[in-house]
């Protein structure tokens, strides 16, 4: 039979559990913005074709990310050229 200390230890470590984990999701949602703050200073279709040439030579793990950020930034600029 648990004890209620054993409960409250255990919602305490359950607790450090999801705190940790928001922690983590928050990094990672600031370092995807920062990401995507950085890759927008390329603003030209021919930096960004550039630049999608660079990042698939380099094969890191974050290139699909990259490419992605890019591809859409590439959308983005043609369909404001297309509105102006």
């Amino acid at each position: 039979m648990r004890t209620l200390d054993d409960m409250k230890t255990r919602v305490k470590e359950t607790a450090g559990k999801i705190v940790d984990d928001l922690r983590e999701r928050r990094a990672a949602r600031n370092a995807l913005r920062q990401l995507r703050e950085e890759l927008s200073t390329y603003s030209t279709p021919n930096e960004i074709a550039d630049l999608l040439a660079a990042v698939t030579r380099l094969g890191a793990p974050e290139d699909d990310q990259v490419r992605r950020i890019l591809e859409h930034n590439l959308v983005e600029r043609s369909h404001s050229r297309l509105a102006s």
